[in-house]
């Protein structure tokens, strides 16, 4: 994550890469390769991954706060919320950094993350 957020987007797909090889193609290192290719402008790819993601039913329980964050490199903010808000349904682990992770940054104005983080009862 440090690599993604540095822009060090090849270095990032490395890591991920690499992530993926040893957790066995497990949903979380997908969803993060997804970010990754979607920051880096490869969006069919992304999409591609992610679509696939989404069908996992598994993924969906487990990790919708890691897909939120490749919806969100995608520019769907609606679909990140969405996901944001599952999380909150299945009581992501995720959530505990919702408020400072920096890949959040660009949603701390909108009114649905607002509410989020006021139902987390994190400071406003």
């Amino acid at each position: 994550m440090t690599y993604y957020h540095l822009e060090a987007l090849a270095q990032a797909e490395t890591a991920f890469r690499k992530a993926d090889t040893l957790s066995g193609g497990q949903a979380w290192t997908q969803a993060h390769l997804a970010m990754v290719w979607a920051k880096s402008g490869r969006k069919k790819e992304a999409r591609q991954r992610l679509l696939a993601l989404d069908a996992d039913s598994v993924a969906m329980k487990t990790i919708p706060a890691e897909l939120a964050m490749a919806y969100l490199a995608l520019g769907e903010t609606s679909k990140t919320l969405d996901l944001l808000e599952l999380s909150y349904q299945v009581h992501s682990n995720w959530l505990a950094y919702l408020q400072f992770e920096p890949a959040w940054t660009s949603l701390r104005q909108e009114p649905r993350f607002k509410a989020l983080l006021a139902k987390l009862h994190f400071p406003g």
